[in-house]
């Protein structure tokens, strides 16, 4: 048990006056503190979201109650005071840091006199619950193209890695193209080029599929296809005219319509 003893001192000088006595009380701490509890909750050995907390619950005996230390896969994070035999909880709200694995929490408690008591570790699993980013990048919504080969740009991100991304091409009736990138880096540019069937309005989308199968769809952009070139016509009447003043020329286009008919006289 921890006990006090009594030390008693005096001097005495060469002409033999003495002093009166002196006496102090020295504690002596013989015994270590007592972790008697450490928790999680979530229960240690559970799966936890990236967005979730855990909660932290100690409890620790010691006459000469100081401070526990907190500990994340080895790595010091904070003391926190107690008093003996109270239980002592907080929230670590961390897990966002840890996607896809497992985090280790341990205790050290620390008495006045430095002894000390270690807990057990104990653990919980974090699960990647973040889709990827997925931006389409060109061609922008509403682009016009002059040609039926067509290239399709999009960014995907994840914090871990992508496992595979999918285009798709399809207009108001008919799936034109679907093309897989697999295993694919966490940070992924694609430019994928795309043989289309016949002029129209054509629509495009992408979506991609992490490691911890989260996904996500990006917005759906469209482009519309001209690839045939508009007809220009004159009125011009045969033989011989004393002025061009009227003279016409028409442009019909059986696609996105006629722009500017451009002309020159000699």
């Amino acid at each position: 048990d921890d006990f006090n003893n009594t030390l008693a001192y005096y001097s005495v000088d060469l002409a033999s006056n003495t002093e009166s006595a002196n006496s102090i009380q020295i504690p002596i701490d013989t015994i270590n503190p007592v972790i008697n509890q450490f928790s999680l909750s979530p229960a240690s050995g559970s799966n936890i979201n990236s967005t979730d907390n855990v909660t932290v619950a100690v409890n620790i005996s010691d006459a000469n109650a100081y401070v526990y230390s907190f500990f994340v896969d080895g790595a010091f994070v904070e003391n926190r005071s107690y008093t003996s035999g109270v239980m002592d909880s907080f929230e670590w709200t961390n897990a966002n840091s840890y996607p896809e694995q497992d985090v280790n929490f341990s205790v050290i408690a620390y008495d006045l006199s430095g002894r000390t008591d270690s807990s057990v570790n104990l653990s919980v699993h974090v699960l990647d619950v973040s889709a990827p980013t997925v931006n389409l990048v060109s061609p922008a919504s509403g682009t016009l193209k002059n040609n039926l080969a067509v290239s399709l740009t999009y960014i995907a991100t994840d914090s871990l890695s992508i496992n595979s991304c999918n285009l798709t091409v399809f207009n108001s009736t008919n799936l034109i193209s679907s093309q897989y990138n697999t295993s694919v880096p966490s940070t992924f540019e694609s430019t994928t080029s795309v043989t289309l069937p016949r002029d129209g309005e054509y629509f495009w989308n992408v979506s991609c599929i992490d490691g911890s199968s989260n996904m996500d769809n990006s917005v759906t952009w469209n482009f519309t296809v001209d690839s045939v070139a508009p007809s220009t016509s004159d009125d011009a009447s045969s033989g011989w005219h004393t002025s061009l003043s009227s003279l016409g020329l028409s442009c019909v286009d059986m696609g996105t319509g006629c722009n500017y008919t451009m002309y020159r006289i000699n």
